[in-house]
């Protein structure tokens, strides 16, 4: 049942970062064809494009954790499972102390932003700073699936 759970939020993140790359792409592409082509500045270009790719940043790493796309060293040899199961433990409570420190400075930090304005956009710069808790909190559900598998693998 979680991995269900895990596999409908990797197919929401995935659609979401899609939609952000896109927009990434095009906003980029719109500051690149204004200024030089028509003469013409944008300012508000440079603040949605790091906007986003923040956001594709944080979100696209709790998707990486998912599907173990991040670097990984595999220190115990394959003849050792029972060993290799204690440092898949380790592995995941170093995992949970990220997401607790970036849940925690990220929520203080979007809190102390939250009073400042980008301001060719006219909104608050906490969205700027958002995208880390949102980010750990994603890293922090995919993380409760990785520990329900490999809870499962130790007992099988």
């Amino acid at each position: 049942m979680i991995s269900r759970l895990g596999g409908a939020l990797d197919r929401l993140v995935i659609t979401l970062l899609s939609a952000g790359f896109a927009a990434l792409i095009a906003v980029v592409g719109l500051q690149v064809l204004a200024r030089n082509v028509l003469k013409i500045p944008l300012i508000w270009t440079p603040d949605v494009a790091q906007l986003l790719f923040t956001w594709l940043i944080f979100v696209g790493a709790a998707l990486a954790f998912r599907r173990g796309a991040h670097y990984a060293i595999d220190l115990v040899p394959d003849n050792m499972p029972r060993l290799a199961r204690a440092f898949d433990l380790v592995s995941d409570a170093a995992a949970l102390a990220v997401v607790v420190v970036l849940l925690r400075y990220g929520l203080m930090l979007t809190q102390m932003r939250a009073s400042g304005i980008i301001g060719s956009l006219g909104i608050s710069a906490a969205w700027g700073y958002a995208a880390i808790p949102v980010g750990a909190a994603l890293i922090g559900a995919f993380l409760l699936e990785k520990v329900a598998i490999d809870l499962t693998k130790r007992r099988a």
